[in-house]
């Protein structure tokens, strides 16, 4: 992981081949690549793949990250489109293409974008997505719109905490926050064990209702549940903050360096590292 020049020498030996076998080698050819900085040839390994495999939906979305990282965001747009013609239902893509556009400043674009997707009778499910993915933009008016439609109909009980608690972020409303914090406590209590519960509960209390010692033991209960080399960067984001926020820096930035030696490239966990 810490050496891409070495790891692109072998990879340049393996075969370009078409089939699925070989789609995995093209990918950490493009990684390489791009940890490298040379993004151009890297975008190049990824296009090459989509020519040959269009189904491939993982090479489409990192693409569109990709140049949306390295160009633009107005190319990222053109290239999410692209791939909602070749996989028009995918979930993946649509919201790809949604958030992108929502980053792009085309907020008319990405209201029409979503009344198509949810057409004359959305499911509850589809208006509580639209509406997170506004809200979580912070594109109030169309998000609340999307909150409307769903009608209290919550087919999810995390998805609909989820979203009062970005609807409340969006608004600065800790009513909102505090009505999440609820939810997700509920949650917590039939779901003890819930990593994505205990995770967005811990940091509600922390950093949106500034009570550190009230999230510290949903963290603790994380770090009982997860081994270190399975911890996501969104998990020991929330776990270094609320350790931190605690006075436990040194376990905080332990934490965090441990984790960056399996992903040394994750922005979030160098955010943390410098900052602690």
């Amino acid at each position: 992981r810490d050496r891409p020049d070495d790891a692109l020498r072998h990879l340049e030996r393996l075969p370009k081949k078409t089939t699925a076998l070989m789609r995995e080698p093209t990918l950490l050819r493009f990684e390489a690549l791009r940890r490298l900085g040379r993004p151009a040839d890297a975008a190049a390994e990824l296009t090459e793949l989509i020519k040959r495999h269009p189904e491939h939906v993982d090479a489409w979305l990192s693409l569109c990250d990709h140049y949306a990282r390295e160009f633009s965001i107005s190319q990222a747009v053109a290239l999410a489109e692209t791939a909602l013609q070749q996989h028009p239902l995918n979930k993946h893509i649509q919201t790809k293409l949604l958030t992108l556009l929502l980053k792009n400043q085309q907020l008319d674009k990405a209201q029409h974008l979503a009344a198509q997707l949810a057409g004359n009778a959305p499911k509850a499910a589809t208006s509580l997505w639209l509406a997170s993915t506004f809200l979580e933009s912070h594109a109030i008016e169309p998000g609340e719109h999307w909150l409307a439609r769903a009608g209290g109909r919550h087919t999810s009980p995390f998805m609909h905490a989820l979203v009062v608690s970005l609807h409340g972020k969006a608004r600065q409303d800790q009513r909102l926050i505090r009505q999440a914090v609820a939810l997700l406590e509920q949650l917590r209590r039939q779901q003890p064990d819930s990593l994505p519960v205990l995770n967005n509960l811990a940091w509600l209390l922390a950093v949106d209702l500034r009570q550190p010692a009230a999230a510290l033991p949903h963290v603790e209960r994380l770090q009982s549940l997860v081994q270190p080399h399975e911890l996501s960067s969104g998990l020991v984001d929330t776990m270094a903050e609320v350790l931190h926020a605690n006075g436990r820096t040194v376990d905080a930035l332990a934490l965090v360096r441990r984790t960056l030696l399996l992903s040394p490239e994750d922005g979030v966990l160098r955010y943390h590292s410098g900052v602690l």
